[in-house]
């Protein structure tokens, strides 16, 4: 019986929605090839990285231009990509191919974010919108952790690394930009549409 009603809920997914489960289920995949010890799966690790990212650019363009957006894209769809660039980040620091600082950073960051969210749906206030902004951000802290996994299996090089540590400052600015917008919603006159 829990089998079929599985299969039945498999089946009445929409295509976004199944991207973004192929995204979380890729997350620890990537993350074991990427740390596992002996296990010399850099290049598979990149490919991983890559395809899960790949779902996030195809999984949100399909639920807007579909008309499919749903309260579960609108809550894993997020979670789903910081899982994956938390994943990236510790990989990457585990292999020494980042610092420190980078990583507490980016780390705080999410961690700032998510007990915003949090806070704001516990005390019913309104949550801030996706920007083009963040948009950006997200897609350009993957990039550059792509390049650094591109390096690892490949060709470093220490232009990747430099990318990287803009991709750190453009994400922490956007957690900034949404902190402040999340508290003038939250204590001002503005709402959110």
């Amino acid at each position: 019986m829990l089998g079929k009603t599985w299969l039945i809920s498999i089946q009445s997914m929409d295509m976004a929605n199944a991207l973004t489960l192929v995204r979380l289920i890729l997350v620890p995949v990537f993350l074991a090839l990427l740390v596992w010890p002996g296990l010399d799966a850099a290049r598979p690790a990149l490919f991983v990285f890559l395809l899960a990212a790949l779902t996030d650019l195809v999984d949100g363009y399909v639920a807007r231009h579909m008309g499919r957006v749903t309260t579960f894209g609108r809550i894993v769809d997020p979670v789903a990509d910081r899982m994956l660039i938390v994943a990236g980040i510790v990989g990457l620091f585990i292999h020494g191919d980042i610092p420190a600082w980078s990583i507490v950073l980016l780390l705080t960051r999410e961690g700032i974010m998510f007990a915003g969210y949090g806070l704001a749906v516990r005390f019913e206030k309104p949550i801030v919108k996706i920007n083009i902004f963040g948009r950006f951000t997200n897609f350009y802290l993957m990039g550059s952790i792509t390049l650094l996994l591109f390096g690892r299996a490949y060709v470093p090089s220490p232009i990747y690394l430099w990318l990287f540590y803009l991709g750190v400052v453009l994400y922490v600015t956007s957690g900034l930009v949404y902190i402040i917008r999340e508290v003038q919603l939250a204590f001002g006159p503005a709402k959110e549409t």
